[in-house]
């Protein structure tokens, strides 16, 4: 489970317009996609906790397949994620 600070700090970045979406891959740095992430990549870089951080409890359950879903399988946007994690995903 997130921290309530964690999940302020993500839904802020999600909602930002400042970072690029990318699909497949939680961050995608070549030459031509200037950094872009996906959402549980976000999560990652706003957390500070490198390449391999999620928090345990979401392994193999339905918020974490559910986003995975979302970015990489239906490609809906940031925005349309981040208001699925506030209503859907709990912080302690």
């Amino acid at each position: 489970m997130i921290t309530k600070k964690q999940k302020k700090l993500w839904l802020a970045a999600l909602r930002s317009g400042k970072y690029e979406q990318g699909f497949g891959d939680f961050r995608d740095d070549d030459l031509y996609s200037h950094n872009a992430y996906c959402a549980l990549g976000l999560l990652q870089r706003v957390c500070k906790k490198g390449d391999n951080y999620f928090p345990q409890s979401w392994e193999n359950i339905r918020e974490f397949t559910t986003i995975v879903t979302m970015n990489d399988d239906e490609h809906k946007s940031f925005k349309q994620i981040a208001d699925w994690v506030e209503k859907n995903v709990k912080a302690k």
